[in-house]
């Protein structure tokens, strides 16, 4: 029996083992939720055009609080890549790959609100009209600022869940969340948690904004890689093909309900984003 099959066997696990020990993992700290499949496909794409580097995309799974991952960001401890809005302060600190993974669409909202209030904003067709009403925000967040810099105050809830019960509680008027996470939030709380809560069927809240990848202001190699590959697949339209199969059929339902669009200002914008790139922004 000739030996070479044997020999070839055992170079190739080797040469396995070999490539093994030189990938190079990359953690990411995502949002939860579907738009996490779609942040590691996305990556995925992203890293097969460098072959050569092994890289090898894994999502962070501990529980951690947004602001914490970008402490672990800057240490270099555990995280690589953190998915976060593009803000002044940020692009201060941290690297951010200046393209918006979302189009901007993170900024589409639809609201929650108690289900006896549903027809609440029927007759709502001015900006003006539309401020005389109360929503709900944890204060920490982004949402938060860009409201109140329109000149909307909203009442401040201790947390997510905490939110929604003090909306059942008749707490504020209403709960303006992502359309990319809306569906499933009411899947809980209507059923699971059984609370008087329900979709509005009349406006959306549009603002700008854009949602980077974010890694150490000090990892200028990986920064680089994550920008031309994201360049190449636009170019070849193979980032429209992943975004339309995760959110073209959401896009296109509320484009279809003929909602009352308000569209707010976005201040906190830093001057690094795209906003010339026409083919980079998703248009209602």
């Amino acid at each position: 029996m000739s030996r070479w099959p044997i020999i070839f066997s055992m170079v190739m696990i080797i040469f396995i083992d070999i490539r093994g020990l030189n990938a190079q993992e990359i953690t990411y700290m995502g949002l939860g939720e579907k738009r996490d499949f779609y942040h590691t496909e996305l990556l995925n794409e992203v890293v097969k055009q460098f072959p050569d580097k092994s890289y090898v995309v894994k999502r962070y799974t501990d529980d951690l609080p947004h602001h914490r991952s970008f402490s672990y960001l800057e240490a270099n401890k555990d995280i690589d890549i953190v998915i976060a809005y593009a803000t002044q302060d940020r692009d201060e600190k941290y690297r951010g790959i200046r393209i918006p993974i979302l189009k901007g669409l993170n900024g589409w909202r639809t609201s929650v609100v108690h289900s006896d209030n549903i027809d609440m904003f029927k007759n709502v067709t001015t900006l003006e009209q539309f401020k005389a009403f109360v929503p709900g925000q944890f204060h920490t967040w982004t949402d938060y600022k860009i409201l109140l810099k329109n000149g909307i105050t909203s009442a401040r809830g201790a947390n997510f869940d905490g939110l929604y019960f003090m909306l059942h509680k008749k707490r504020f008027d209403y709960f303006p969340r992502s359309i990319l996470t809306i569906d499933q939030e009411l899947a809980v709380f209507q059923t699971t948690k059984k609370l008087n809560v329900a979709l509005e069927p009349y406006i959306l809240i549009k603002y700008p904004t854009a949602l980077y990848f974010y890694v150490n202001k000090a990892n200028v190699e990986l920064a680089q890689d994550i920008n031309d590959g994201l360049e190449n697949l636009i170019a070849s339209g193979r980032f429209d093909k992943i975004f339309n199969r995760y959110f073209g059929e959401i896009i296109e339902r509320i484009r279809s309900e003929n909602r009352e669009v308000f569209d707010l200002e976005n201040p906190f914008l830093p001057a690094s984003v795209p906003s010339e790139r026409k083919e980079l922004w998703l248009t209602y």
